[in-house]
């Protein structure tokens, strides 16, 4: 037994109880024949327009000051995180810009030499550098340079910290 023509119509405009509901879904669940004359008034049912008062109301609606309130709290609040983004970036570069040029002006950075010596010309060597001492010196000039570097950068932010933690004495 197939569906007709009133159970359909009830079906789209929304006639029908629970009960009679569920009876019609599980039947166009079974019933291919059914389904596709179904989709079929589906298709051929004129499309239902917007009423024409509905652009006017959102259009109203949006204008309201309470939407435009919304809008502008939440472009205010994304400009200020960019602001605020930007603020802390740029302090960021100068801090840093700051540390480089006050710590390394103060730093030695001559103290890590090769200790190669010095071979004129004229003067033959007395006696060869031997590559072991040599390596052994270069890098024990580096480990003296970078730990004597490296105590006097900790020696300036102990400075720092205990001016700022103690008004500038």
């Amino acid at each position: 037994m197939h569906l007709d023509e009133k159970a359909l119509e009830k079906f789209q405009n929304e006639e029908m109880n629970a009960r009679k509901m569920t009876a019609f879904l599980e039947h166009i669940d079974n019933c291919d024949f059914c389904l596709e004359k179904m989709l079929e008034k589906e298709d051929a049912a004129p499309t239902i327009s917007a009423p024409l008062y509905l652009k006017g109301e959102i259009l109203s609606r949006a204008a309201s000051p309470e939407i435009q309130a919304q809008k502008t709290l939440r472009t205010t609040s994304h400009k200020m995180q960019l602001f605020y983004l930007g603020v802390r970036t740029a302090v960021g570069v100068a801090a840093a810009l700051v540390l480089l040029f006050t710590v390394s002006s103060q730093i030695d950075f001559t103290s890590v030499s090769l200790r190669i010596p010095l071979q004129t010309e004229a003067s033959p060597p007395t006696q060869p550098v031997q590559k072991k001492d040599y390596l052994y010196d270069f890098s024990r000039g580096i480990s003296d340079g970078l730990s004597y570097g490296s105590q006097k950068i900790t020696d300036y932010l102990n400075d720092v910290s205990n001016k700022l933690l103690h008004g500038g004495k």
